[in-house]
């Protein structure tokens, strides 16, 4: 398949563009009759017409001109094997259709060596400069190519392709994803698999880059866009991603690679259980910006942004003391390494499960933190995360009167110091901030309690130097758990 561009013959082969990326254009002869090329071995870009290069050669020479090449030679371009196109019968020349030439293509489009050839118009930057039918998708990175148009409900892409997420181009910012039509390579991995490229992976399931080795996982799930079988939604470095299920206590040996079990936040705000890649080396309590800087491959963001004129960490306004604005920048991003934890899914070792307050728009959840020696102990809690050591009741803490743990809590907190209801997210200062526990359990560091004839979130102590200036450590009337209690 050749084409000019700028007076160049160029050789197309854009199965490389999920693989090592081609200029999407060829030839040796310079018509534009020539069958699709297969991508097996690499070769220069052949230069018909272009002085001191001979067209008949695979190897672009340059006779007395050496080291000069064209722009367009720097990209990786595959020498045409024998074309897997003999037996295709060309389609209608739209979007998607297969072909043996670009002149089987309609609007001056070109034939890429996808599976069977595949119709297409390269460098789009939205949908709109597409025909009708197809969508304009990132192909390979800095390069976009008109795709046939599909849906992540079960319709069903031509034989070698899968429909795979379509994020917006710069040109449609802020619109809706979609999906398009892909070449596959010939074998697949499945969700969980390794893969360098989106070919890869087999069905809608993209290409994660992120652990080592590539990781096949499908983005973008949702209550109207629903995983395939035998994966789960769940929200993975911070986007809803399709995961392959499994049980607690059991293994991820269908998953290729390091894969382990563990939890998740799920589309419903609860634990799911979900087969994750190996990640980094990172242990509980250690500081990261990503689930792969973890050993349990769960970093839960504690901070994306910094109060201006302090280090303590925030997410909004509100998060910051005295009506200080909360400056937001990637380089303030901040997170601990952890894993989700519940009755059913205890911590490991003598680390505790914490229930810990929602972030601004997130859902409230427990995690397995640290242990401390308590709050005169500067050693064991991580401070440039924001760690304090609290004393609290961690689910299925069998030990009597609690347990210290490292946990992140931002101003406003229950627990956290007030002067005023106003310096409380939920309200209820009485000192401490002590919300109403009537139709929502309390976070560690605080336990239900009855004060003066109301039920609040009150934080617990084991000895005053767990409360704020001016408050007792003392179990109320009738009660046997000490609380941080306000002067009588």
């Amino acid at each position: 398949m050749a084409t000019s561009r700028n007076g160049l013959i160029l050789t197309c082969s854009l199965l490389g563009v999920l693989g090592p990326l081609t200029a999407a254009c060829s030839g040796a002869s310079g018509t534009s009759g020539e069958p699709v090329a297969d991508t097996d071995a690499p070769v220069d870009v052949a230069t018909d017409g272009v002085d001191g290069v001979d067209g008949g050669e695979t190897d672009a020479k340059t006779d007395g001109n050496e080291g000069v090449t064209s722009d367009t030679a720097e990209a990786e371009v595959e020498l045409p094997s024998p074309p897997d196109t003999v037996d295709v019968t060309p389609g209608d020349g739209t979007i998607g259709s297969s072909c043996k030439t670009d002149s089987d293509c309609q609007n001056d489009g070109l034939c890429l060596d996808w599976p069977g050839g595949y119709c297409t118009v390269l460098n789009c930057s939205a949908d709109a400069e597409c025909p009708t039918g197809s969508r304009c998708a990132e192909v390979k990175a800095g390069t976009t190519a008109c795709v046939e148009s599909c849906a992540l409900d079960g319709s069903a892409c031509r034989e070698g392709y899968g429909c795979k997420p379509v994020a917006p181009q710069s040109g449609d910012e802020g619109a809706t994803p979609g999906a398009g039509c892909i070449g596959l390579s010939a074998t697949t991995s499945p969700p969980g698999g390794p893969c360098a490229s989106l070919a890869d992976c087999a069905g809608p399931h993209g290409c994660l880059s992120g652990p080592p080795g590539g990781f096949c996982a499908m983005t973008g799930c949702s209550n109207d866009v629903l995983c395939p079988a035998g994966t789960t939604c769940a929200n993975w470095n911070g986007a809803p991603t399709c995961l392959p299920s499994c049980e607690i206590g059991g293994d991820c040996a269908e998953v290729p690679g390091e894969a382990r079990c563990d939890l998740l936040v799920g589309l419903a705000g609860t634990p799911v259980p979900v087969c994750l890649p190996g990640g980094g080396s990172g242990g509980a309590g250690s500081g990261c910006t990503s689930d792969q800087d973890c050993e349990s491959g769960f970093c839960r963001i504690v901070a994306e942004g910094k109060c201006v004129g302090s280090s303590a960490g925030c997410f909004v306004d509100g998060d910051c003391a005295g009506g200080v604005v909360c400056e937001l920048a990637p380089a303030y991003r901040k997170g601990v390494c952890t894993q989700l934890c519940s009755l059913d899914a205890l911590c490991p070792g003598q680390t505790g499960c914490a229930p810990l307050p929602a972030p601004p728009g997130g859902t409230a959840s427990a995690f397995c933190q640290n242990p401390c020696k308590g709050p005169t102990d500067p050693l064991s809690c991580d401070d440039d995360v924001g760690e304090t050591c609290r004393f609290g009741d961690p689910i299925g803490n069998t030990a009597s009167g609690g347990k210290y743990l490292c946990v992140v809590l931002g101003a406003g907190d229950p627990g956290q110091p007030c002067e005023s209801d106003a310096g409380c997210k939920e309200g209820g200062c009485i000192g401490t901030c002590a919300p109403s526990c009537v139709n929502s359990p309390c976070p560690f560091s605080t336990t239900c309690t009855n004060w003066k004839g109301e039920e609040r979130c009150m934080r617990r102590c084991f000895s005053a130097l767990d409360c704020a200036a001016g408050m007792s450590c003392a179990a109320p009337a009738g009660t046997a758990t000490k609380v941080c209690m306000p002067p009588s």
